[in-house]
């Protein structure tokens, strides 16, 4: 099948048949590391014969130096008590980046001749990539599954920056027995038109573009050609090889007396986060990981920058589905917090990082994006599938539709969160295939132009919906979809109406679900909809109503009980006895609920805050 692969005598066999008596070097490491995780006592190791069955579209973990074997053997041995980690610290103790093969990698990855076999043999450079020797150890299902994401992450990179080559089949469609790129057109491959349909509609324009956005690659003066910038890409893999080592249980750091409380954890405590774990190793430890101790200090915020747990929900953005500052609210905080530790250090930067004028480069923040795309494309573990999550299980016009997006989420690095929202918003109703007409420029413009998003391809109906509604209807939905969650941001006078431009108030609402309730339309009347949807929004009123003080917050709305719910079914529900009350369950969050009397009293018994919905929609046929 082409998908079996040993090690014999610590070279890897990549043509290796499954009942072949090879040894296997990666074998007795999983072998005493296995035991040597499940019974503390000292493991005698021997070597293991044999291959085992290996998975579908995987590839061997990498094969530890004799240095580093040993420093494996030491820290499950003897792992000692070493801060933050015994077994972290002994591992990688002693160990270094060979930035010289790291180098060779990016000058040498759009070589025609530079194989994917060859990367994957130089990704050697890397020791913290050994470390997932202990996930393999742990056992259990998923067993490997981070190691495969994470190469899946350094080859989804090279099929990009390739694409110009072979990149395209790579990453449309993977590699045959002999890791050759397979075209479209193989027969061997699974789900074959569904890889055609993609290589054929993917918006690789839009990929380049990222990557040279984010200075992955760049266009030589001297010849006009495309180069990588090779600094920049060896900063990206370093990156890349420290990400996911917290996804391996033994090695999760532990806060020290001197750090805690640390991000809600004690001292003593293991850091279950693993965003914040690495986080604690990289701000604190720095020393610990080769990859990422040799970095300049700006390099070093960059890595932590294309790290942070920004929780950047891009489906909000494209589907214009929350307001500016539920949207780009963690991304603007990373950033000034970045920029304030460049420019005073890491003491007193989290104190300072609110007043920090933002001035982080937008390729950092399209680095951010490159990042986000790159795990996104590998969160299948099949790395010699190609991206198996683009190709077979996502959906084309929404990854092109990110990648359209990415230009505008850029300039966050520039303008304000309004700004950026309003500019992409216009351009989606300017590109627009649909018989939309000219961009509208009334008080209900924003309003309109954010419904065009989250409706999609129901935008017709919607909008013309829209004017069908009764006067109070238009206002509830053009005032409360023109909030920003912003202090002192306004979309531009005469897109909302005068209340939003002249009085800074808030809160802002997210009608989580709100694009699934509009695109669910069937044989339901747009208009219908739209009045539901403006009774969700008075009803988040009459539980957080606009105040200046709650000018910068944002409150989600969830609607999940009724996003798919067609308005007929929605009636005869509450001619049946059933009300639905929009209940407050904490002060970012309220859900709206289908409440039987039962439910009614127990509410009003413990003083909950609730808004009952009345949903009337008699008018709107």
């Amino acid at each position: 099948s082409g998908s079996e692969f040993a090690v014999s005598e610590g070279e890897l066999n990549f043509d290796a048949e499954e009942t072949g008596p090879t040894v296997g070097t990666r074998l007795f490491i999983w072998t005493w590391l296995r035991e040597a995780l499940r019974a503390p006592a000292t493991t005698n190791v021997r070597l293991s014969s044999g291959v085992p069955g290996s998975k579908t579209r995987r590839v061997p973990l990498t094969t530890p130096s004799a240095k580093a074997l040993a420093k494996l053997q030491k820290a499950v041995d003897n792992p000692g008590t070493k801060a933050p980690n015994p077994l972290l610290c002994t591992t990688l103790e002693g160990l270094t980046t060979d930035w010289a093969r790291a180098k060779k990698i990016a000058a040498s990855i759009l070589d025609p001749k530079y194989t994917l076999k060859m990367f994957h043999e130089d990704l050697a450079a890397f020791p913290e990539l050994h470390l997932f020797q202990f996930e393999e150890a742990q056992g259990g299902t998923g067993t490997g599954d981070e190691y495969q994401k994470t190469i899946g992450t350094f080859f989804a990179m090279y099929w990009l920056l390739r694409m110009d080559l072979d990149g395209k089949d790579g990453f449309s469609n993977g590699v045959d027995d002999q890791w050759a790129p397979m075209g479209s057109s193989d027969s061997r491959l699974t789900f074959q038109e569904k890889r055609a349909a993609f290589q054929s509609g993917a918006n690789w324009t839009g990929f380049k573009k990222v990557l040279m956005d984010a200075g992955l690659l760049e266009t030589a003066a001297a010849t006009g050609k495309v180069q990588v910038n090779e600094h920049r890409l060896v900063l990206f893999f370093a990156m890349t090889s420290i990400r996911n080592i917290m996804k391996i249980t033994p090695v999760l750091p532990k806060v020290q007396k001197e750090h805690a409380p640390y991000r809600g954890y004690k001292e003593d405590e293991t850091i279950g986060d693993r965003d914040h774990a690495l986080t604690y190793v990289m701000d604190l430890f720095p020393s610990l990981l080769p990859s990422f101790r040799d970095l300049s200090p700006d390099d070093k915020e960059s890595v932590e920058f294309m790290h942070s747990n920004i929780g950047f929900n891009h489906g909000w953005f494209v589907q214009a589905e929350a307001p500016p500052g539920a949207v780009f609210s963690k991304l603007t905080e990373a950033t000034r917090r970045t920029v304030a530790r460049r420019s005073q250090g890491r003491a007193g930067a989290a104190a300072s990082a609110s007043k920090t004028p933002m001035k982080i480069g937008s390729k950092e923040v399209a680095l951010y994006l490159v990042r986000w795309l790159i795990d996104l494309a590998s969160a299948e573990p099949t790395p010699l599938s190609g991206s198996d999550k683009f190709s077979t299980k996502f959906s084309l016009p929404v990854l092109n539709s990110f990648l359209r997006s990415f230009e505008f989420v850029g300039r966050i690095a520039s303008e304000t969160e309004t700004q950026v929202m309003e500019s992409y918003i216009k351009s989606r109703w300017e590109e627009s295939a649909l018989p939309i007409g000219p961009a509208p420029t009334d008080s209900a413009a924003i309003a309109k132009m954010r419904l065009c998003c989250m409706a999609q391809m129901n935008a017709v109906a919607v909008l013309r919906g829209f004017e069908e509604l009764p006067a109070g209807d238009q206002a509830v939905l053009s005032l409360e979809m023109s909030r920003t969650g912003c202090v002192g941001q306004q979309y531009s006078k005469g897109l909302v109406p005068s209340a939003a431009f002249e009085k800074d108030k808030g809160p802002a609402f997210l009608v989580y679900y709100g694009p699934a309730f509009l695109q669910n339309l069937e044989q339901d009347s747009a208009a219908m909809r739209l009045k539901i949807l403006a009774e969700v929004y008075r009803g988040a009123l009459a539980l957080w109503p606009a105040t200046e003080q709650m000018a910068d917050g944002n409150v989600t709305i969830r609607i999940d009980i009724i996003k798919s719910m067609s308005t007929k079914d929605l009636l005869a529900s509450c001619a049946s006895g059933d009300a639905y009350m929009l209940v407050k369950h904490n002060e970012v969050e309220a859900f709206v609920e289908k409440c039987s009397a039962e439910r009614q009293s127990e509410l009003q018994e413990t003083d909950s805050k609730f808004h009952k919905l009345t949903f009337g929609v008699a008018n709107c046929n």
